[in-house]
């Protein structure tokens, strides 16, 4: 890696966050020569980045003292080695663009070109014929474009990580094609050309690792070009065609891949809700909803028949018919997502004990669920507010935030006198330490108890590198004494270069604290007792 090349080494999040921060001037070189550089990043903080080069500008080493620890790169050294490359000399000159050399060329010239690079490249020559052959002919050539990039990528029946982006470069470039197409109006040839990439992706999520999520996302942004291709094409196509395209995607999506993504499938038939203005189409699509309805409610299908009920919501508010809808969302309080509209519409009517009997029976339903619960009682406490029930907004109030819900801290806060807060206070905050100990600690901090913070990073040394700047005017030596122990006990248990790298972070903000002194005593310590660990001793040598 090079200094006039290493975009091209990086992850692409890393250089475009870097080049942002160097275009913002948030780098300050320090020292610069032809071997090293040191330079100040304002980050969230103040980071050090240090770059070792050779004489030619080859990259030796990069550190960085931010958190962020990802094969030792991070947008701070990115935006330093935009910053060294914008001092460094260069000797290239400025090429002319791929459009200016093609302009030159006659049209025999560039057609012996395209024959040329289709021949030594076949993922060129694919491409071609997907662009370029008619429409039935084209749905097969993009078939085989996706296959080709697949299994290009694919090594030993695996898709690794870092080669998911290769595999998907077919679908990409498929998913283009369907874009040109829907911008001409070809709304059903669009369809199948997503239809074509979901297939494909479906079954590639079977053995990639998808740790990116970006399998997942191809699929999704094919259902959306879908939706989008449905809702424009019913305003232009026949009755025939539209049952066409009807019958097309529920194929596709009560396709066998498709089982156990109840998320994907739900989503391709909620698709389908723009074609159900054709009466017949809708009347087929009410019975295949009701067959999803048909087998047994569990933790596996609840997901999936809650999304099958919305998209019979969905429809029946098309419709338009109050009563209708009414009877639906009684009959159907037991979705809890069905629950929560009714709750919404009658906090909207002012009808709050009504509210508050939904939220009161939810909770009764939903005890073993934390999460649904804690949803009915942020309701309930709406609905006593609308009914003017103090004690109970204090009551409910304080179990919310006792389960960690920011929201209410200030919102129960408000509910008391000063004199009654402070009393009230202290109670919570000595059940939050045990109970929420995240809620605790920002609480603290904003009211200012820096005697509880002190405590609290006694305890828990780490939390010293985050709120030492809260706590040095009135504890300077308490904060040095936590510091230089947290590091030290964190150096003897360190036995490779990566904790070395971390524990070094955690020197900087100690110098950054203003504690240099002890920072020096505490490396000279470590040298005199480890003296055979040379990468700590390098690691040293960068502070």
């Amino acid at each position: 890696m090079n200094i006039h090349d290493f975009e091209s080494y990086l992850p692409t999040i890393l250089v475009n966050r870097g080049y942002n921060y160097f275009l913002e001037d948030r780098v300050t070189l320090s020292q610069l020569d032809c071997t090293q550089c040191t330079a100040e990043v304002e980050g969230t903080e103040t980071y050090e980045v240090t770059i070792d080069m050779d004489e030619k500008g080859n990259i030796l080493n990069t550190n960085c003292d931010c958190p962020y620890d990802y094969d030792n790169e991070c947008k701070h050294i990115a935006a330093t080695l935009f910053a060294i490359a914008s001092e460094a000399p260069t000797n290239k000159k400025s090429a002319a663009s791929l459009d200016e050399l093609l302009q030159e060329k006659s049209k025999k010239q560039l057609q012996e070109l395209l024959f040329d690079v289709a021949a030594q490249y076949p993922v060129v020559k694919k491409y071609l014929k997907m662009k370029l052959t008619p429409s039935i002919d084209a749905l097969e050539n993009a078939k085989d474009l996706i296959d080709y990039h697949i299994e290009e990528a694919t090594k030993k029946g695996f898709v690794k990580w870092n080669q998911v982006g290769k595999a998907l470069s077919g679908v990409y470039q498929v998913s283009d094609q369907a874009t040109a197409a829907f911008d001409d109006e070809k709304y059903q040839f669009a369809i199948q050309l997503n239809i074509i990439c979901i297939k494909a992706v479906v079954d590639l999520e079977s053995y990639c690792d998808d740790s990116s999520g970006e399998v997942g996302g191809a699929v999704d942004d094919a259902i959306r070009n879908i939706y989008y291709a449905i809702k424009d094409g019913v305003e232009v196509w026949s009755t025939s065609e539209k049952q066409q395209v009807y019958k097309q995607i529920v194929k596709i999506a009560m396709h066998e891949n498709l089982e156990g993504w109840s998320s994907w499938r739900a989503n391709l038939l909620r698709t389908l809700v723009p074609l159900c203005e054709d009466m017949s189409i809708h009347q087929q699509f009410d019975t295949l909803l009701a067959e999803q309805l048909q087998s047994n409610e569990d933790w596996n299908t609840r997901y999936y028949h809650q999304e099958i009920r919305a998209i019979q919501l969905q429809l029946l508010e098309v419709n338009d018919d109050p009563k209708i809808i009414q009877q639906f969302l009684q009959q159907n309080l037991h979705d809890n997502q069905i629950r929560e509209k009714v709750v919404n519409m009658a906090l909207a009517e002012y009808n709050y004990q009504y509210a508050l009997e939904l939220c009161e029976e939810g909770m009764r339903i939903d005890q073993d669920k934390r999460g649904l619960v804690h949803q009915w009682k942020r309701y309930a406490f709406m609905a006593y507010e609308g009914l003017n029930q103090l004690e109970k907004m204090r009551e409910i109030a304080y179990q919310l935030v006792l389960a960690s819900d920011d929201d209410f801290y200030e919102k129960l806060k408000s509910l008391y006198a000063s004199d009654e807060w402070l009393i009230l206070r202290e109670r919570l905050l000595d059940e939050l330490e045990h109970k929420s100990p995240r809620l605790y600690v920002n609480n603290i901090v904003a009211e200012g108890l820096t005697e509880r913070l002190l405590g609290y990073c006694q305890a828990h040394p780490a939390y010293i590198t985050t709120y030492y700047a809260e706590l040095i005017p009135t504890y300077q030596t308490e904060v040095e004494q936590i510091f230089y122990a947290f590091i030290e006990e964190k150096a003897v248990h360190s036995s490779n270069r990566s904790h070395y790298r971390e524990f070094c972070r955690d020197l900087r903000i100690m110098q950054r604290a203003g504690y240099h002194e002890s920072v020096n005593r505490l490396i000279k310590s470590l040298q005199a007792r480890y003296p055979r660990r040379t990468a700590m001793l390098d690691e040293f040598s960068k502070i």
